[in-house]
């Protein structure tokens, strides 16, 4: 599989909050692609209660041909987004266009799986919020999964390369040393509370980024007297963005997961 593999995500998802594990962004990264790709030319896809996904077919987007034990891996992954509760603060229901102060759900309702003569069969049910966010088509980034986002082997760095891309029409933005610690969902009592620690973790995933992705341009020049980070994104850019804006932007996104 050499093509490129493209999705649109909702900025909504990527700016916010997540607990999920690598796997798991993984898995709900490849169903974006694949009910994207098809949605177009079969919209009784998302009509339907459940879905079907060939396992090989997941296993290839999600860059795990090579792994022996792709099958837990996949069961790990689904298994969070069934489980793991996303919750959304000022969150307008698209589907009876009220808001609400707090709103939580999984981005899978069931999930199946089942072998039958020839292969492995997924079988899965989206929650209804999960099929609008799939299908919105305003306010999100484009994000290539096969030759870039899927070749990163930490959830850290995958959270990262989704959230700068978000940003990619910027200059550069700054990002507290306290924001970041959310944003990864780091332990705020474990050593990451210090800067140097952190730095050096945002170092490693920032030379992954750049060594694994075409993410190439990308710097990080930590600021220590301010408590904070800024992270070189598109140097031609002349746009700018600051953390009392990058606060401001995540007040008015449904936030927090």
């Amino acid at each position: 599989m050499s093509k490129e593999l493209k999705i649109n995500k909702q900025n909504e998802l990527i700016r916010g909050y997540d607990f999920l594990s690598l796997n798991g962004k993984k898995c709900l990264n490849s169903i974006y692609y694949l009910l994207q790709k098809n949605y177009p030319q079969y919209p009784e896809l998302l009509k339907s209660n459940y879905i079907n996904i060939r396992l090989n077919n997941l296993r290839d987007i999600m860059n795990l041909s090579t792994n022996y034990d792709y099958i837990e891996r996949i069961k790990e992954g689904m298994e969070e987004l069934q489980t793991q509760i996303v919750k959304l603060k000022n969150f307008k229901n698209p589907l009876d266009n009220k808001i609400y102060d707090y709103y939580s759900f999984t981005f899978l309702d069931n999930v199946g799986f089942r072998k039958t003569d020839k292969e492995w069969i997924i079988t899965i049910k989206l929650n209804d919020i999960t099929k609008y966010l799939i299908t919105k088509n305003e306010n999100y980034t484009r994000l290539e999964l096969l030759h870039n986002l899927n070749t990163l082997r930490t959830k850290y760095s995958m959270k990262l390369y989704e959230y700068l891309m978000s940003f990619k029409s910027y200059r550069y933005i700054d990002i507290s040393k306290d924001y970041l610690i959310l944003l990864l969902n780091l332990n705020p009592k474990s050593k990451y509370r210090y800067f140097s620690q952190l730095k050096e973790l945002l170092e490693r995933q920032i030379k992954e980024i750049t060594n694994k992705t075409d993410f190439k341009e990308l710097k990080l020049l930590p600021y220590k007297d301010k408590n904070s980070f800024r992270f070189i994104i598109n140097p031609k850019s002349k746009k700018t963005i600051t953390q009392e804006k990058i606060n401001k932007s995540i007040k008015e996104f449904i936030k927090k997961f």
